[in-house]
């Protein structure tokens, strides 16, 4: 596999970075902003663990590489149910 170490590359790089996301003006840093960072790179890390297999679930049942789900409109139906999320919590 030719791109192997481009993975391990890219891999390197998303580490360091969310290790420069935390770690960014330590000292001075309280422990409610280190909280609420953890939290964020914890949301991010569980949306991509997500979203990987779902994706590969949802191309092996449409058994092609290329079929996304932009081009069957899902994304239409993915705003629309954030939209009424969003909606729901704001109470409008």
């Amino acid at each position: 596999m030719k791109f192997k170490p481009f993975a391990y590359l890219l891999s390197l790089v998303v580490v360091l970075l969310s290790l420069f996301y935390l770690l960014n003006n330590y000292a001075t840093m309280t422990d409610y902003i280190w909280r609420l960072r953890v939290s964020k790179l914890t949301a991010y890390i569980v949306i991509v663990l997500a979203i990987v297999p779902s994706t590969f679930a949802f191309q092996t049942l449409f058994r092609s590489h290329y079929l996304s789900p932009n081009v069957l409109g899902m994304d239409a139906i993915f705003s629309l149910c954030q939209t009424l999320i969003f909606l729901l919590e704001v109470g409008l």
